[in-house]
């Protein structure tokens, strides 16, 4: 009976490091983000592995496969108001956007969003609904959306915000991403008049 293939089988012998630098659809941010092996300390190298780049052990045959990290976005509002966050780290730091953040191992999308929103407002809130989840083949980031509405706490800035504010939807600031005025669109049904134009 043959042997099912292991990672090590399925390397190809020559170097894929031109294939890399001109490959269009290898995208920037899956550049190397490790040097050795977590499993033997080996070093790692590129190789073409089910079709697609990816780190490889050259002594035990590990495969790093880089996954999307998860990240929560809450849309909070009170009396009609939309809360949101100064940034005071990259990317965008000094731009206005919803408090969000990483999902750590051990809690669920909606302890984490619970928890950012205290973390970087001082406040409280109830997750209403799912209001999507939004991805990008040029981002490594998986966005979780909820509606939330705030119930108690006092607003405060987090460590890593130069402020928080609620603002009127006819005053909301420039937004800090891209895909920021979809979630507003998609939390509120439409956009303040004002923001049209910026899509």
């Amino acid at each position: 009976m043959t042997e099912p293939q292991t990672p090590k089988d399925l390397l190809p012998e020559t170097s894929i490091s031109d294939q890399v630098a001109t490959d269009a659809s290898f995208p920037a941010w899956t550049t190397k983000p490790w040097k050795y092996c977590p499993i033997c300390a080996g070093s790692l190298a590129e190789h073409i592995v089910g079709h697609k780049h990816r780190l490889v052990c050259s002594t035990c045959g590990f495969v790093y496969y880089q996954n999307p990290k998860v990240a929560v976005v809450i849309v909070a509002t009170k009396d009609g108001k939309i809360l949101l966050d100064k940034r005071d780290i990259p990317p965008q730091r000094g731009e206005w956007s919803f408090p969000s953040g990483y999902v750590d191992i051990g809690e669920t999308v909606e302890e984490a969003a619970i928890r950012e929103t205290s973390e970087e407002t001082g406040l409280e809130v109830r997750l209403d609904r799912l209001v999507g989840i939004y991805s990008s083949t040029e981002r490594p980031i998986l966005l979780v959306v909820f509606a939330a509405t705030v119930t108690s706490g006092t607003l405060e800035t987090g460590d890593e915000s130069q402020d928080v504010r609620f603002f009127d939807l006819d005053e909301l600031p420039a937004l800090a991403f891209p895909h920021d005025l979809q979630i507003l669109k998609d939390s509120l049904g439409a956009l303040p008049a004002h923001l049209i134009d910026r899509k």
